[in-house]
């Protein structure tokens, strides 16, 4: 082996070593802010997986959340469109 190809194949070593520290500490700064956003329920430290576990509950939870407050909302604007009809008398409803 030449000099030459010894130090691309060294210098290639290298670059992949670089792109995966890279993309490892990318990853654990993206982990990071997951877990930063989440509620602390406890303030011991979860382990990766425990975090993504937690994370997912958490959004599905809110999914809920979210669809029982627009149901919520819906019944209000129904009802409160039934009783502006009902008020200004151009709506009666026979006993």
């Amino acid at each position: 082996m030449d000099q030459s190809h010894l130090n691309a194949s060294q210098s290639r070593s290298v670059d992949r070593k670089t792109i995966e520290k890279n993309r490892r500490i990318q990853m654990k700064n993206l982990y990071s802010e997951l877990n930063s956003l989440l509620p602390q329920t406890s303030r011991e430290s979860l382990a990766l997986p425990d975090q993504l576990d937690e994370a997912a509950n958490y959004i599905k939870k809110l999914q809920v959340n979210v669809e029982k407050k627009r149901e919520r909302k819906r019944k209000l604007l129904a009802t409160t469109a039934f009783e502006k009809l009902n008020s200004t008398g151009s709506f009666k409803i026979c006993n």
